[in-house]
């Protein structure tokens, strides 16, 4: 099996998760704030590329994920993992980017903020400019 390294603009200082203790009863592993955790590795098929979400920290006073911002980085590669754009975002409120696919407008990813539980939406990324085809 070849194992291999994906090449990013950032250095990835990865931490363990650490036991908390919840309410006096219960043990969560949770990650410290500074810590990154990488969200999902997808391949699109409509522009042969490969796309890794990387929450790289969280900021802010709060006691929990909820009240803090989070910090994503999305890293664009080539079907041979060339590195071919990186897009930083954050997300405020209580939401992480937990859903996302792939489509022919290009990547979509849940917003940080939904107005209810039975109207989910999504922003759109559009990748058509970094389309292989265009570089030939």
């Amino acid at each position: 099996m070849e194992s291999f390294h994906l090449p990013s603009s950032l250095s990835y200082n990865y931490i363990p998760t650490e036991a908390t203790l919840l309410k006096g009863v219960e043990t969560a592993y949770i990650l410290p704030k500074e810590g990154p955790k990488h969200i999902f590795l997808v391949y699109d098929p409509f522009r042969d590329l490969f796309l890794r979400a990387t929450k790289i920290r969280e900021s802010g006073r709060g006691e929990t994920k909820f009240t803090r911002t989070k910090h994503y980085l999305l890293a664009i590669f080539t079907s041979d993992f060339v590195p071919v754009g990186e897009y930083f975002f954050d997300f405020e409120g209580s939401l992480d980017l937990e859903n996302w696919f792939i489509a022919k407008k290009g990547l979509f990813i849940n917003k940080p903020e939904q107005k209810t539980e039975d109207f989910y939406e999504f922003w759109q990324i559009d990748l058509s400019t970094f389309n292989q085809d265009s570089e030939q």
